[in-house]
């Protein structure tokens, strides 16, 4: 059963903890001398949006969530990626809502602001993400939404969009491809990339940023990218502890998650738009165009010359793709096509 409690973010004792610590490494930044006028707007603007937002219980564990945009746009639900946040999308929102796009951005269990699991339960499934999408779903009373999603969401969005058909309008899937269960792989890669991400990079913090900036240069990203979007990936780094970062790619790279993904993906009935790319070395072009040839209603577009980073590396032209494919294939087009065929 779906559980749903929430209350606005302003009332500071119902922060979760990592909202509240946030928070407060916001504020004594903004009172350091000689803060660039640049650094102090993005940091209002960050704590503007903790005060908008709303932290809602799903299933059990408070979720952070930002609801902006015109109300009664057609609502995109965004879904970051493994070990990210919310904020992954911050340079993409003002473009959906200027276009007139409600947008539903929000932290996955155990990431970002959102509280981690109670102790002992360590299900940062996909089937966990799944339920809680659905109830948030509920939650904002939406009959029918959009999704867009990076990476790890992904596989999040086409296997709630093979269960509830009904709710998706449409898909779009950035840096996202179709994976073999390889049990060595099973066995060696959620430990090392926790490890790596939890033990090694999270503890550097906000000081570290040239080092992390050119440690993505060398292995995520085909573009330079701005010093904001590296703060938000340590600020994901520090909010996604090993539990959940581990507990999660191991389901991501199970037998039974990855025996089903083809699965999930021949059952999408949404418009859907696929774009990897073309430098990508996490997910890389083979494994983005073998599922692409799963999903019946695609199109896909390499993005020429972007690594794994796309939200971060090319925002505009993340925005204007997503523009494109949300109004061809709007809500209410689709909707009165299917009163015309009906009669």
């Amino acid at each position: 059963m779906l559980k749903v409690n929430d209350t606005n973010a302003a009332s500071a004792g119902l922060l979760t903890s990592k909202a509240v610590d946030y928070i407060e490494s916001l504020k004594k930044e903004l009172y350091q001398p000689r803060l660039k006028a640049k650094r102090r707007a993005e940091i209002e603007d960050d704590l503007a949006k903790i005060a908008a937002g709303k932290f809602v219980e799903i299933n059990g564990v408070k979720h952070f969530i930002m609801d902006e945009g015109p109300a009664d746009g057609e609502a995109v639900i965004l879904v970051h990626g493994w070990d990210c946040s919310s904020f992954w999308w911050h340079s993409i929102i003002g473009k959906l809502n200027e276009g007139g796009y409600r947008t539903i951005n929000y932290d996955l269990r155990g990431h970002g602001l959102s509280d981690e699991n109670h102790p002992g339960n360590d299900d940062y499934s996909i089937k966990a993400y799944v339920n809680d999408l659905e109830a948030i779903r509920q939650h904002f009373k939406l009959e029918k939404f959009h999704v867009a999603t990076f990476s790890l969401g992904s596989v999040i969005a086409v296997s709630y969009a093979a269960k509830y058909p009904e709710h998706v309008a449409t898909l779009t899937a950035f840096n996202f491809g179709l994976f073999r269960y390889n049990p060595i792989v099973v066995k060696v890669m959620p430990i090392t990339l926790s490890t790596v991400f939890s033990k090694v990079l999270r503890p550097m913090g906000p000081r570290s940023w040239r080092f992390v900036y050119y440690y993505s240069r060398l292995t995520l990203t085909k573009n330079p990218v701005d010093k904001r979007d590296i703060l938000y990936g340590l600020l994901s780094l520090r909010d996604c502890p090993f539990r959940t970062s581990y507990n999660s790619a191991r389901d991501i790279m199970s037998k039974p998650v990855l025996d089903e993904l083809p699965l999930w993906c021949a059952a999408v009935k949404a418009p859907t738009l696929l774009v990897p790319g073309s430098h990508d070395r996490v997910i890389g072009k083979k494994n983005a165009k073998a599922l692409a040839d799963l999903i019946p209603n695609l199109t896909y577009f390499e993005m020429p010359k972007c690594g794994h980073l796309i939200l971060a590396e090319l925002p505009k032209q993340v925005g204007e793709l997503m523009i494109m494919h949300l109004g061809k294939n709007s809500i209410g087009k689709r909707n009165d096509l299917l009163a015309h065929s009906e009669n």
